[in-house]
Protein backbone atom coordinates (compact mmCIF):
# COMPACT_ATOMS: atom_id res chain seq x y z
CA UNK A 1 0.00 0.00 0.00
CA UNK A 2 1.60 3.06 -0.69
CA UNK A 3 1.32 6.09 1.84
CA UNK A 4 1.36 10.10 0.67
CA UNK A 5 2.50 11.71 3.94
CA UNK A 6 3.95 14.62 2.54
CA UNK A 7 -0.03 15.50 1.67
CA UNK A 8 -0.76 15.22 5.18
CA UNK A 9 -2.23 18.39 6.69
CA UNK A 10 -3.69 16.77 10.29
CA UNK A 11 -3.16 20.50 12.13
CA UNK A 12 -5.07 22.69 14.78
CA UNK A 13 -4.80 26.62 14.56
CA UNK A 14 -5.72 29.36 17.09
CA UNK A 15 -5.82 32.58 16.91
CA UNK A 16 -6.62 35.53 20.13
CA UNK A 17 -6.97 38.78 20.18
CA UNK A 18 -7.52 40.67 23.33
CA UNK A 19 -6.94 44.64 22.89
CA UNK A 20 -7.96 48.03 24.71
CA UNK A 21 -9.28 50.91 23.08
CA UNK A 22 -9.29 54.74 23.74
CA UNK A 23 -10.64 57.27 21.49
CA UNK A 24 -11.15 61.06 21.58
CA UNK A 25 -13.49 63.07 19.56
CA UNK A 26 -13.81 66.96 19.70
CA UNK A 27 -15.37 69.52 17.48
CA UNK A 28 -13.95 72.41 16.46
CA UNK A 29 -15.87 75.14 14.23
CA UNK A 30 -16.30 73.12 11.06
CA UNK A 31 -13.97 70.40 11.63
CA UNK A 32 -15.18 66.92 13.33
CA UNK A 33 -11.82 64.82 14.74
CA UNK A 34 -11.27 61.71 16.62
CA UNK A 35 -8.26 59.48 17.06
CA UNK A 36 -7.88 56.09 18.41
CA UNK A 37 -5.58 54.40 19.91
CA UNK A 38 -5.92 50.38 20.26
CA UNK A 39 -3.85 48.09 22.26
CA UNK A 40 -4.13 43.99 20.79
CA UNK A 41 -2.12 41.44 22.09
CA UNK A 42 -2.22 38.47 19.67
CA UNK A 43 -1.40 34.83 21.07
CA UNK A 44 -1.38 32.06 18.42
CA UNK A 45 -0.83 28.69 18.74
CA UNK A 46 0.31 25.86 15.62
CA UNK A 47 -0.11 22.14 16.21
CA UNK A 48 1.51 20.21 13.05
CA UNK A 49 2.38 16.41 12.92
CA UNK A 50 2.72 16.47 16.74
CA UNK A 51 4.97 19.48 16.92
CA UNK A 52 3.18 22.51 19.14
CA UNK A 53 4.25 26.14 18.42
CA UNK A 54 3.29 29.26 20.45
CA UNK A 55 3.40 32.96 19.88
CA UNK A 56 2.79 36.28 21.72
CA UNK A 57 2.75 39.67 20.30
CA UNK A 58 1.60 43.36 21.50
CA UNK A 59 1.07 45.66 19.05
CA UNK A 60 -0.13 49.37 19.05
CA UNK A 61 -2.18 50.29 16.29
CA UNK A 62 -3.27 53.51 15.92
CA UNK A 63 -6.63 55.38 13.34
CA UNK A 64 -8.28 58.56 12.70
CA UNK A 65 -11.28 59.74 11.61
CA UNK A 66 -11.34 63.82 10.61
CA UNK A 67 -14.14 65.39 9.05
CA UNK A 68 -14.36 69.34 7.13
CA UNK A 69 -18.22 70.38 6.88
CA UNK A 70 -17.01 73.09 4.44
CA UNK A 71 -20.68 73.98 3.72
CA UNK A 72 -24.15 71.99 4.45
CA UNK A 73 -23.97 70.53 1.35
CA UNK A 74 -20.34 70.25 0.71
CA UNK A 75 -17.91 67.80 2.83
CA UNK A 76 -14.45 66.42 3.02
CA UNK A 77 -13.22 63.27 5.18
CA UNK A 78 -10.06 61.82 6.22
CA UNK A 79 -10.03 58.63 7.79
CA UNK A 80 -6.15 56.70 8.42
CA UNK A 81 -6.31 52.76 10.14
CA UNK A 82 -3.66 50.27 10.70
CA UNK A 83 -4.04 47.33 10.89
CA UNK A 84 -2.68 43.73 11.55
CA UNK A 85 -2.83 40.82 8.78
CA UNK A 86 -2.65 37.85 10.38
CA UNK A 87 -2.43 34.37 8.78
CA UNK A 88 -4.67 31.47 9.09
CA UNK A 89 -3.87 27.19 8.44
CA UNK A 90 -3.58 27.42 5.24
CA UNK A 91 -0.66 29.68 4.63
CA UNK A 92 0.89 27.79 7.98
CA UNK A 93 0.51 23.95 6.65
CA UNK A 94 3.53 22.26 5.96
CA UNK A 95 1.74 19.38 3.78
CA UNK A 96 1.31 19.60 0.24
CA UNK A 97 -1.88 20.78 -1.68
CA UNK A 98 -2.27 19.98 -5.04
CA UNK A 99 -3.21 23.21 -6.49
CA UNK A 100 -3.36 22.47 -10.15
CA UNK A 101 -2.28 19.72 -12.54
CA UNK A 102 1.06 20.72 -12.48
CA UNK A 103 1.15 23.40 -9.32
CA UNK A 104 1.89 22.17 -5.96
CA UNK A 105 1.68 24.27 -2.78
CA UNK A 106 3.18 24.21 0.47
CA UNK A 107 2.90 26.63 4.04
CA UNK A 108 5.22 27.93 5.58
CA UNK A 109 5.19 27.75 9.99
CA UNK A 110 7.52 30.62 10.21
CA UNK A 111 5.51 33.51 8.57
CA UNK A 112 5.27 36.38 10.34
CA UNK A 113 2.01 39.03 10.35
CA UNK A 114 1.98 42.27 8.14
CA UNK A 115 0.92 45.15 9.05
CA UNK A 116 -1.29 47.58 6.95
CA UNK A 117 -2.00 51.04 7.00
CA UNK A 118 -4.70 52.66 4.95
CA UNK A 119 -5.44 56.15 3.98
CA UNK A 120 -8.57 57.09 2.68
CA UNK A 121 -10.14 60.41 1.32
CA UNK A 122 -13.59 61.52 0.51
CA UNK A 123 -15.25 64.02 -1.29
CA UNK A 124 -18.92 65.24 -1.47
CA UNK A 125 -20.61 68.22 -2.94
CA UNK A 126 -24.43 68.00 -4.58
CA UNK A 127 -26.05 71.58 -5.11
CA UNK A 128 -30.34 70.89 -5.11
CA UNK A 129 -30.41 74.26 -6.92
CA UNK A 130 -28.07 74.11 -9.76
CA UNK A 131 -28.63 69.85 -9.92
CA UNK A 132 -24.81 69.55 -9.79
CA UNK A 133 -23.22 66.80 -7.16
CA UNK A 134 -19.59 66.09 -7.30
CA UNK A 135 -18.18 63.13 -5.42
CA UNK A 136 -14.60 61.76 -5.09
CA UNK A 137 -12.45 59.20 -3.49
CA UNK A 138 -8.64 58.76 -3.10
CA UNK A 139 -7.59 55.16 -1.22
CA UNK A 140 -3.74 54.35 -0.75
CA UNK A 141 -2.72 51.38 1.24
CA UNK A 142 0.69 50.28 2.42
CA UNK A 143 1.35 47.03 3.35
CA UNK A 144 4.16 45.97 5.25
CA UNK A 145 5.76 42.27 5.53
CA UNK A 146 2.99 41.37 3.52
CA UNK A 147 2.83 37.82 3.07
CA UNK A 148 3.71 37.18 -0.83
CA UNK A 149 4.25 33.75 -2.63
CA UNK A 150 7.36 32.30 -3.79
CA UNK A 151 6.85 30.20 -7.21
CA UNK A 152 9.82 27.92 -7.98
CA UNK A 153 9.41 26.00 -11.64
CA UNK A 154 10.55 22.85 -12.59
CA UNK A 155 9.62 22.67 -16.65
CA UNK A 156 6.22 23.26 -16.56
CA UNK A 157 5.24 22.72 -13.09
CA UNK A 158 5.57 25.13 -10.39
CA UNK A 159 6.31 25.26 -6.35
CA UNK A 160 4.22 27.44 -4.54
CA UNK A 161 5.49 28.59 -0.93
CA UNK A 162 4.92 32.61 1.23
CA UNK A 163 7.07 34.19 2.51
CA UNK A 164 7.05 37.71 3.89
CA UNK A 165 8.16 40.85 1.60
CA UNK A 166 10.86 42.89 2.50
CA UNK A 167 10.13 45.56 0.13
CA UNK A 168 6.65 47.39 0.07
CA UNK A 169 3.35 46.52 -1.54
CA UNK A 170 1.25 49.38 -2.38
CA UNK A 171 -1.97 50.22 -3.82
CA UNK A 172 -3.56 53.74 -5.17
CA UNK A 173 -7.06 53.67 -6.58
CA UNK A 174 -9.49 56.75 -6.68
CA UNK A 175 -12.73 57.49 -8.22
CA UNK A 176 -14.84 60.97 -9.67
CA UNK A 177 -18.10 61.45 -10.62
CA UNK A 178 -19.72 64.37 -11.69
CA UNK A 179 -23.46 64.49 -12.12
CA UNK A 180 -25.10 67.94 -14.36
CA UNK A 181 -29.30 68.01 -14.49
CA UNK A 182 -30.54 70.55 -17.03
CA UNK A 183 -34.14 70.77 -17.57
CA UNK A 184 -34.65 67.48 -19.50
CA UNK A 185 -31.38 66.49 -19.99
CA UNK A 186 -28.76 64.92 -17.15
CA UNK A 187 -25.07 64.90 -18.19
CA UNK A 188 -22.87 62.34 -15.97
CA UNK A 189 -18.86 61.85 -16.48
CA UNK A 190 -16.29 60.04 -13.96
CA UNK A 191 -13.27 58.49 -14.02
CA UNK A 192 -11.63 55.32 -12.03
CA UNK A 193 -8.39 54.62 -11.66
CA UNK A 194 -6.31 51.76 -9.83
CA UNK A 195 -2.40 51.75 -9.52
CA UNK A 196 -0.89 48.81 -7.05
CA UNK A 197 3.11 47.34 -7.15
CA UNK A 198 2.99 43.68 -5.79
CA UNK A 199 6.49 41.92 -4.95
CA UNK A 200 7.16 38.10 -5.65
CA UNK A 201 9.69 35.68 -5.81
CA UNK A 202 10.35 33.63 -9.23
CA UNK A 203 12.83 31.23 -8.24
CA UNK A 204 14.38 33.06 -5.40
CA UNK A 205 14.59 36.17 -7.31
CA UNK A 206 12.75 39.15 -6.74
CA UNK A 207 9.95 40.20 -9.33
CA UNK A 208 8.40 43.69 -9.29
CA UNK A 209 4.45 43.58 -10.51
CA UNK A 210 2.91 46.60 -11.43
CA UNK A 211 -0.60 47.57 -12.78
CA UNK A 212 -2.36 50.76 -14.26
CA UNK A 213 -5.96 50.42 -14.83
CA UNK A 214 -8.09 53.66 -15.85
CA UNK A 215 -11.31 53.81 -17.03
CA UNK A 216 -13.36 57.06 -18.09
CA UNK A 217 -17.29 57.13 -18.66
CA UNK A 218 -19.85 59.63 -19.84
CA UNK A 219 -23.27 59.47 -20.36
CA UNK A 220 -26.32 61.91 -21.81
CA UNK A 221 -30.21 61.04 -20.61
CA UNK A 222 -33.15 63.09 -22.19
CA UNK A 223 -36.64 62.41 -22.02
CA UNK A 224 -38.71 63.43 -25.41
CA UNK A 225 -42.64 63.99 -25.32
CA UNK A 226 -42.83 62.29 -21.77
CA UNK A 227 -42.85 58.71 -23.46
CA UNK A 228 -39.34 57.79 -24.26
CA UNK A 229 -36.44 58.39 -22.63
CA UNK A 230 -33.04 57.51 -24.55
CA UNK A 231 -29.41 57.29 -23.04
CA UNK A 232 -26.12 57.66 -24.78
CA UNK A 233 -23.25 56.31 -23.05
CA UNK A 234 -19.45 55.83 -24.08
CA UNK A 235 -16.61 54.58 -21.58
CA UNK A 236 -12.91 54.36 -22.04
CA UNK A 237 -10.41 51.54 -20.50
CA UNK A 238 -6.71 51.16 -20.21
CA UNK A 239 -5.37 48.43 -18.46
CA UNK A 240 -1.06 48.30 -18.53
CA UNK A 241 0.81 45.57 -16.71
CA UNK A 242 3.80 45.50 -16.34
CA UNK A 243 6.25 42.34 -14.55
CA UNK A 244 9.63 42.94 -14.96
CA UNK A 245 10.66 43.33 -19.03
CA UNK A 246 7.49 42.31 -19.97
CA UNK A 247 4.67 44.80 -20.39
CA UNK A 248 1.43 45.00 -22.50
CA UNK A 249 -1.49 47.41 -22.41
CA UNK A 250 -5.22 46.38 -23.35
CA UNK A 251 -7.78 49.17 -24.45
CA UNK A 252 -11.39 48.87 -24.63
CA UNK A 253 -13.87 51.52 -26.01
CA UNK A 254 -17.59 50.86 -25.12
CA UNK A 255 -20.43 52.98 -27.10
CA UNK A 256 -23.74 52.31 -25.82
CA UNK A 257 -27.39 53.38 -26.05
CA UNK A 258 -30.34 52.67 -24.39
CA UNK A 259 -34.23 53.18 -24.58
CA UNK A 260 -36.98 53.50 -22.37
CA UNK A 261 -40.36 53.87 -24.53
CA UNK A 262 -43.78 53.97 -22.85
CA UNK A 263 -45.73 52.39 -26.31
CA UNK A 264 -49.01 52.63 -24.97
CA UNK A 265 -51.50 52.53 -21.88
CA UNK A 266 -48.91 49.95 -20.34
CA UNK A 267 -46.64 48.05 -22.43
CA UNK A 268 -43.12 49.14 -22.81
CA UNK A 269 -40.13 48.59 -24.49
CA UNK A 270 -36.54 48.62 -23.08
CA UNK A 271 -33.58 47.77 -24.73
CA UNK A 272 -29.84 48.45 -24.48
CA UNK A 273 -26.90 48.09 -27.63
CA UNK A 274 -23.19 48.17 -26.75
CA UNK A 275 -20.48 47.60 -29.41
CA UNK A 276 -17.11 47.20 -27.84
CA UNK A 277 -13.50 47.18 -29.68
CA UNK A 278 -10.82 45.53 -28.01
CA UNK A 279 -7.24 46.23 -28.98
CA UNK A 280 -3.97 44.66 -27.38
CA UNK A 281 -0.99 46.95 -28.26
CA UNK A 282 1.44 44.55 -28.43
CA UNK A 283 0.48 42.17 -30.61
CA UNK A 284 -1.63 44.87 -32.03
CA UNK A 285 -4.34 42.71 -33.11
CA UNK A 286 -8.15 43.75 -32.81
CA UNK A 287 -10.97 42.38 -31.86
CA UNK A 288 -14.86 43.61 -32.08
CA UNK A 289 -18.08 42.45 -30.37
CA UNK A 290 -21.44 44.17 -29.76
CA UNK A 291 -24.84 42.56 -27.44
CA UNK A 292 -28.31 43.94 -27.66
CA UNK A 293 -31.04 42.79 -24.99
CA UNK A 294 -34.71 43.98 -25.34
CA UNK A 295 -37.13 43.93 -23.12
CA UNK A 296 -41.44 44.35 -23.54
CA UNK A 297 -43.97 44.23 -21.45
CA UNK A 298 -47.26 45.04 -20.72
CA UNK A 299 -49.06 45.73 -17.06
CA UNK A 300 -52.98 47.32 -17.34
CA UNK A 301 -53.65 49.88 -15.24
CA UNK A 302 -54.63 48.85 -11.79
CA UNK A 303 -53.68 45.01 -13.22
CA UNK A 304 -52.14 43.44 -10.65
CA UNK A 305 -50.58 41.00 -13.58
CA UNK A 306 -47.43 41.70 -15.80
CA UNK A 307 -46.83 39.75 -19.07
CA UNK A 308 -43.14 40.47 -20.04
CA UNK A 309 -40.99 38.95 -23.23
CA UNK A 310 -36.91 39.34 -22.35
CA UNK A 311 -35.23 39.00 -24.91
CA UNK A 312 -30.66 38.92 -24.43
CA UNK A 313 -27.74 38.93 -26.87
CA UNK A 314 -30.34 39.41 -29.80
CA UNK A 315 -27.43 39.49 -32.23
CA UNK A 316 -26.33 36.34 -31.20
CA UNK A 317 -22.18 37.46 -30.38
CA UNK A 318 -20.47 33.99 -28.92
CA UNK A 319 -17.80 35.52 -27.32
CA UNK A 320 -15.95 38.27 -25.79
CA UNK A 321 -12.11 39.77 -24.87
CA UNK A 322 -10.87 39.96 -21.30
CA UNK A 323 -7.69 40.46 -20.00
CA UNK A 324 -5.67 39.17 -16.77
CA UNK A 325 -2.34 39.71 -14.44
CA UNK A 326 -0.90 36.66 -12.57
CA UNK A 327 2.13 36.52 -10.93
CA UNK A 328 4.44 35.47 -14.13
CA UNK A 329 2.00 35.48 -17.05
CA UNK A 330 0.23 38.59 -19.03
CA UNK A 331 -2.70 36.84 -20.88
CA UNK A 332 -5.52 37.75 -22.79
CA UNK A 333 -8.72 35.48 -22.78
CA UNK A 334 -11.58 34.66 -25.58
CA UNK A 335 -14.34 33.93 -22.97
CA UNK A 336 -17.58 31.77 -24.46
CA UNK A 337 -21.15 33.79 -23.65
CA UNK A 338 -24.61 32.51 -23.45
CA UNK A 339 -26.03 32.40 -27.09
CA UNK A 340 -29.43 34.49 -27.86
CA UNK A 341 -32.00 33.31 -25.42
CA UNK A 342 -35.38 34.75 -24.77
CA UNK A 343 -37.64 34.44 -21.83
CA UNK A 344 -41.66 34.30 -21.16
CA UNK A 345 -42.36 36.11 -17.53
CA UNK A 346 -45.93 36.02 -15.97
CA UNK A 347 -46.34 38.17 -12.87
CA UNK A 348 -48.41 38.65 -10.06
CA UNK A 349 -48.61 41.34 -7.44
CA UNK A 350 -50.11 40.52 -4.42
Amino acid sequence: EQTFSDFENENEFGLQDRYVGMTWKTKWNKWVISPTLNLHQYAWRDLQLDNEQNFNKLLLLPSMYAKWNIRSNKSLTYRYLTEANFMDIQKLARGFVLQDYNALFQGNRILENGLFTTHNLNYSHYDFFSGLSVFGNLNYIRKRDDIITNTDFAGINRLLSLVNATPVNESLNGDIRVDKSLNKLKFEVGGKWNSFSTNLLLNDSPVRNQQFSQTYDTRLTSTFFKVLEVDLAYSFTSNIYNSGPIENTFITHSPKVEIDLDIYKGLKLNADYTYNTYLNKVSQTQSDFDFLNAFLSYQGPKSPWELKLSVWNILDTRSIRRDSFSENLISTFSYLVQPRYALITVKFDI
